[in-house]
């Protein structure tokens, strides 16, 4: 997914399509040495209003700033979510929103989010991740929102916690002495990130995780060991703003079928 299209969706081939998108004043990814297809937020924004039964965006919203657009997309767990086989509802209720009211958080609550995410699975049980945060009001949290993309910051600044998710690269594995590359600890970083996930929503907050974010800048704020990698920042745990101030409402994005590859050649 190219980093500077945050929602990840792939223009149609059409040519006439494509012409309809540039009237409409949307402009394809300006990444530089990007091929990926893909268009700007705007363009998702009209296109979606076009498909719900309220009046649609016109032209003249184009003129909003881009700062602005999240809160004319922001979806609300109006509809529920379909799934193909039966699964507990904490899989579908867990969602990643970006209008939050700002309301703090204790201490107490955070560290339960961080206590879900110790006990997630790991490679010889290394534990290899490790959670860098800092709430918001606090001097840890401003280095931590200066790293990530102006289009991430202009909804993450009102996130109750930022959190850097890391990992340690090099272990030392049951029986050895000397540490080795641990060629899992992304993964098992991943796996405790979604149990934070998880405990956020069971506790009625939200988690919202980014790759949007400047690693070099982060890792010197931070003052992350080179044997550690970083892979993402998140936004939790926050509250999603009310209802009545956004709209359009749309329903979450649906889940791709499992079995099918969305490949998106160079």
């Amino acid at each position: 997914m190219c980093p500077a299209c945050p929602l990840g969706r792939a223009c149609s081939p059409c040519s006439r399509l494509r012409r309809r998108r540039r009237k409409a004043g949307a402009s394809p990814c300006q990444r530089k040495g990007c091929r990926c297809g893909r268009w700007s937020r705007l363009e998702l924004c009209m296109q979606w209003a076009q498909r719900l039964p309220s009046k649609p965006l016109t032209r003249a919203s184009s003129a909003l700033p881009p700062q602005s657009l999240h809160l004319h997309l922001e979806p609300f767990m109006t509809v529920d979510r379909k799934t193909e086989h039966p699964v507990d509802p904490l899989f579908t209720k867990r969602w990643s929103p970006r209008a939050y009211s700002g309301e703090p958080i204790d201490d107490a609550t955070l560290m339960r989010l961080f206590e879900a995410a110790r006990w997630a699975p790991s490679a010889s049980n290394l534990q290899p991740w490790r959670f860098l945060y800092g709430k918001a009001g606090t001097a840890a949290w401003q280095p931590i929102f200066n790293s990530l993309v102006p289009f991430n910051q202009s909804w993450a600044a009102k996130a109750s916690v930022l959190i850097a998710v890391v990992s340690r690269v090099r272990s030392t594995p049951p029986g050895k002495t000397e540490k080795v590359d641990n060629v899992w600890h992304a993964f098992d970083a991943g796996a405790a990130w979604q149990n934070l996930a998880l405990q956020a929503s069971l506790l009625g907050w939200y988690a919202h995780g980014m790759g949007g974010f400047d690693n070099a800048a982060l890792r010197q704020a931070l003052n992350v060991p080179e044997d550690h990698a970083i892979h993402a920042v998140a936004a939790a745990p926050a509250r999603t703003r009310r209802r009545g101030g956004l709209r359009p409402r749309v329903p979450p994005r649906d889940r791709r079928r499992r079995g099918r590859c969305h490949c998106h050649p160079a």
